[in-house]
């Protein structure tokens, strides 16, 4: 069924953040909703985009889920991968969507706001100089609320 086709997407380091010169990755994961069955993967960046792929790749071949990639145990140096790297990250997305734990808002839904007379809130957990490098465009329809991950659990009530 079409309708449970879904796509996350990640942009995480290609290594270890705290490790000198982490490139990001830009990974989307598509999969079936309704089993977790992996479908297909698209990557772009610097560093790290052939190991994304090939170790998706890999557990497509054999039939795989998001909750195959979400536990799959793979390489951790600080210098090469991560302690949870992209695959198990858009695993771990993919996971949420299928337990009914993330909700996904594709863009489109935000175009189609103002057509649909909604108001689309976007929660920008951006830091500030993040925020003011690369602004959200909001309109009547579209709300930015900035509060910054770090203050997440302490200001959660603001929500």
């Amino acid at each position: 069924d079409m309708n449970n086709i879904c796509a996350v997407y990640a942009h995480p380091g290609h290594h270890a953040d705290f490790y000198p010169d982490a490139k990001k990755l830009h990974l989307k994961l598509i999969f079936d909703r309704s089993d977790g069955r992996v479908l297909g993967a698209q990557c772009a960046g610097t560093q790290g985009v052939v190991k994304a792929i090939d170790t998706i790749a890999a557990f497509m071949q054999m039939g795989a889920t998001v909750y195959d990639l979400a536990h799959a145990e793979l390489c951790y140096a600080p210098q090469y991968g991560s302690a949870r790297g992209p695959v198990n990250i858009v695993g771990q997305m993919g996971m949420n969507v299928c337990d009914g734990l993330l909700d996904i808002a594709e863009w489109s839904e935000i175009v189609d706001a103002p057509k649909l007379d909604n108001t689309v809130h976007i929660l920008d957990v951006r830091t500030e100089a993040e925020r003011n490098a690369d602004p959200i465009e909001t309109n009547a329809h579209v709300q930015v609320i900035a509060l910054e991950v770090d203050e997440l659990r302490t200001r959660v009530d603001e929500l």
